[in-house]
């Protein structure tokens, strides 16, 4: 398998914001892991980045979990 290009957390939550994803908003997440590159900590920075950028307290995120 040859990688083309690394994503860690930071990148993600910078990603989201130029996305237009901001604190507050609620945000229905479907994707493929692949897409996004290597993930440094795999699946937990895409969670954690949608976390920072939604903050749970004012926001929703929805997730399949097929």
């Amino acid at each position: 398998m040859e990688i083309k290009f690394v994503t860690n957390k930071s990148e993600l939550i910078d990603l989201f914001n130029g996305l237009g994803l901001t604190q507050g908003d609620d945000a229905m997440v479907h994707s493929s892991m692949r897409s996004l590159g290597y993930l440094v900590n795999g699946a937990v920075d895409v969670i954690e980045a949608f976390i920072e950028c939604v903050d749970l307290d004012r926001g929703t995120i929805l997730m399949p979990a097929h």
